[in-house]
C-alpha cells in the first residue's frame, strides 16, 4: 500500500496573487475546510505547505499558499498533486476501497484462473471499472457485486465472476 493519498491536483495558478486551481480528487471535499497545512508532490519531492486561504468556486478548488505570493510562484506548483499521509485518509466506509489499494491487486475468476493484474480504476461516473491488463491484453470489469466477488487487500487479490464475453 501507498504511504500517500492523492487528494488534489494543481490546474494553474489563479488570479495574480499566487492563488491555484485544484482538481478535487477525493469523494471528502469537505476534507479541505479546516485545514492548516498540506503536502504538495511536484514530482521531486515532496513538501509541507500552510494553506493561508482557501475557497470553492464554481467546483473548483482555490488555494493560496503561505509564501506562494505571484503568479510565478504559483506556476511552479502546476501539475503537482496534493497529498495526505495514509493514517491521515478518511476512514472508508465498509465495501469501498482507495483506488490506489487496488492497483497492482492480482484478478481471478471465481475457478482461480488468473486473469492479471488491475493497472487503472476508471471512473465513469455510473461505477468505477478495473482496467486488469495481462501480457498486453485488457480487461474492463464494471465493480459492482454482480461482477465482483471479494477484494481481499491483505492478500492483493481480487475474485470475479466474468459474464460470457467479458475476458475473451
Amino acid at each position: 500500500m501507498v504511504d500517500y493519498l492523492k487528494i488534489g491536483f494543481i490546474t494553474a495558478p489563479f488570479g495574480n496573487k499566487g492563488e491555484v486551481k485544484v482538481q478535487v480528487l477525493t469523494d471528502f471535499p469537505e476534507r479541505f475546510n479546516g485545514m492548516d497545512w498540506i503536502l504538495i508532490d511536484t514530482g521531486n519531492s515532496i513538501q509541507k505547505y500552510y494553506i493561508e486561504n482557501i475557497r470553492f468556486i464554481r467546483n473548483k478548488l482555490i488555494i493560496k499558499f503561505k509564501g506562494i505570493d505571484t503568479i510565478s510562484d504559483a506556476e511552479k506548483l502546476r501539475n503537482s498533486y496534493l497529498k495526505v499521509r495514509r493514517e491521515e485518509a478518511y476512514q472508508l466506509p465498509p465495501d469501498h476501497y482507495y483506488i490506489s489499494d487496488l492497483i497492482g491487486c492480482e484478478v481471478f475468476t471465481m475457478e482461480r484462473d488468473f486473469l492479471g493484474t488491475v493497472d487503472d480504476v476508471l471512473n465513469t461516473g455510473a461505477n468505477d471499472v478495473l482496467k486488469i491488463v495481462d501480457r498486453g491484453k485488457e480487461i474492463l470489469v464494471p465493480v459492482v457485486k454482480e461482477f465482483v466477488k471479494d477484494i481481499d487487500l491483505q492478500s492483493r487479490k481480487i475474485i470475479i465472476e466474468p459474464i460470457e464475453g467479458m475476458i475473451e
